[in-house]
């Protein structure tokens, strides 16, 4: 007569194996969102940057050649942020002066030549290294 095996632990046997599928997944779930986590945190860190640079370049941009100085400012206060580890290197051309219609809430550039009462930065960072995607061939993002 074959030996029946204790209904007890049969059970363990399956929970275990739930265990060690369900521990991949959660495992998987970790890891993408720490990932997701570091791009809204380098997002920020960005977004940070940008506004120093725009107002250093707002404050400095009264003298004789308001564009040389708005950008000479910019990429200064620019350079003294990281994102998520790496300098900032500000481009001069991204740095625009223009005027604030504050009724239309729009921004409109103006030629290089005159002034303006506004300044807009834009930015990017490329080849931003993520940590955990890597493993589904994700190295890097844009932020």
């Amino acid at each position: 007569m074959p030996r029946r095996v204790p209904r007890n632990s049969l059970r363990r046997a399956n929970i275990a194996v739930l265990t060690a599928v369900l521990l991949v997944v959660v495992l998987a779930m970790v890891a993408f969102g720490v990932d997701v986590g570091y791009m809204c945190v380098a997002r920020t860190q960005l977004q940070a940057a940008v506004d120093s640079a725009a107002l250093a370049a707002a404050a400095a941009m009264w003298g004789e050649d308001p564009l040389a100085s708005a950008q000479h400012e910019a990429t200064v206060f620019a350079g003294k942020h990281k994102i998520g580890g790496n300098d900032l290197e500000l481009d001069p051309a991204e740095v625009e002066l223009g005027v604030w219609n504050q009724d239309a809430r729009t921004f409109t550039p103006v030629s290089t030549g005159s002034g303006g009462n506004a300044v807009r930065v834009t930015a990017s960072l490329e080849n931003v290294a993520l940590g955990f995607a890597r493993v589904l061939g994700k190295t890097a993002f844009r932020v």
